[in-house]
């Protein structure tokens, strides 16, 4: 049976309580309608009966927190007992109950048996359908006048519930959506950032560099930094501490981009920073605070001078992104031969900032 019914067990239960409620509800008020207005006829009695089984599934259902039995018991009686033998007593009246049991085919039984257990229950609803109104004078002796308030109250409860059990599915699936949407996000965070420090990996940066070049967004800068003597922390204080070191640099970096770009690890102790314009004094600015920053946490942490190295290169329209690596890489190089603790804007002037 595991295989014949749905197997999201959590919203089969939602959709089972709409069904047994529904089906608890409107039972109950068609046998007592009847008993009130014709007494204990044969259909009050079949009402009565009808209702007990729903009581009795429903019952079951609630208490031990399961569905697969309660909805097969509610589907078989309703789809091939009660609402064909309603509709051979009342005609068109009860016909919206033979499309709940219909929904309640498709929802509840599993991808496999879905379209066998609904094209079956269409056959017999057609076939009574089609013989009711070739040979109506066959179902006279069965046939009985519908209590109107009944008939309304049958109409309004089919209805609300298929409305309610569509609501309960959009709201499962706008849920389903919005957990592959957060898994999505997810994984683009594992693809695009770095592990450690939780900055845009190498990866990304290309990428990055890539759409602004083909949109024509040519207006930017980088500037690749490198930590001054980090395998000498690394050796001295070890990698914990190393560690530490990168993500506090890292923390700095995006403090001070924040509204200016994106910064990015490019490799080890090496970072890029995109800067979406060219206002070299901005730029200064930048690395001036980073630089106050950055020596303040050595002192505060080990009582050691930090320091970082970088070139900064402006993009030129006709270069390539390794082009532009290459001539920010050759900017540090340069400041590193300078001394460390500088940042090169123009080697050809010896522009930096220390």
């Amino acid at each position: 049976m595991s295989k014949t019914f749905h197997r999201d067990d959590e919203l089969a239960m939602r959709l089972f309580y709409v069904l047994a409620w529904t089906a608890m509800i409107a039972n109950t008020i068609g046998y007592l309608s009847n008993a009130i207005l014709y007494g204990w006829t044969p259909s009050t009695v079949f009402s009565f009966v009808c209702a007990l089984v729903m009581y009795v599934a429903g019952a079951a259902g609630f208490i031990w927190h399961t569905h697969k039995i309660p909805v097969f018991i509610i589907l078989m009686i309703c789809n091939f007992v009660e609402f064909p033998v309603m509709y051979c007593v009342y005609g068109s009246a009860r016909i919206g109950y033979m499309f709940l049991g219909i929904v309640g085919v498709v929802l509840f039984l599993g991808r496999e048996w879905r379209w066998v257990g609904a094209g079956v229950v269409i056959a017999l609803d057609a076939a009574l359908v089609l013989c009711r109104n070739l040979n109506p004078d066959a179902f006279l002796p069965y046939s009985q006048q519908e209590n109107p308030v009944a008939a309304f109250m049958d109409f309004v409860i089919a209805s609300a519930s298929i409305t309610v059990m569509l609501v309960v599915l959009l709201h499962k699936y706008e849920m389903q959506q919005l957990q592959l949407q957060e898994m999505s996000d997810e994984l683009q965070e594992m693809v695009h950032l770095d592990p450690l420090t939780k900055l845009y990996n190498r990866r990304f940066l290309t990428e990055h560099l890539d759409e602004k070049i083909t949109r024509g967004d040519d207006e930017f800068a980088v500037a690749l930094l490198d930590i001054d003597d980090f395998k000498k922390i690394n050796d001295t204080y070890g990698h914990v501490y190393g560690d530490e070191t990168l993500t506090s640099f890292a923390k700095i970096m995006m403090k001070h981009m924040e509204g200016q770009g994106i910064a990015a690890r490019f490799g080890g102790e090496e970072f890029m920073l995109v800067f979406d314009h060219t206002d070299l004094v901005k730029i200064r600015s930048c690395m001036d605070k980073m630089e106050t920053e950055f020596a303040a946490f050595g002192r505060e942490t080990k009582n050691i001078e930090m320091s970082f190295s970088g070139g900064v290169e402006v993009f030129q329209q006709e270069d390539r992104i390794m082009k532009l690596f290459n001539a920010a890489d050759e900017k540090l190089y340069h400041a590193k031969h300078l001394g460390k603790n500088k940042v090169v804007f123009d080697e050809a002037e010896n522009l930096t900032i220390e």
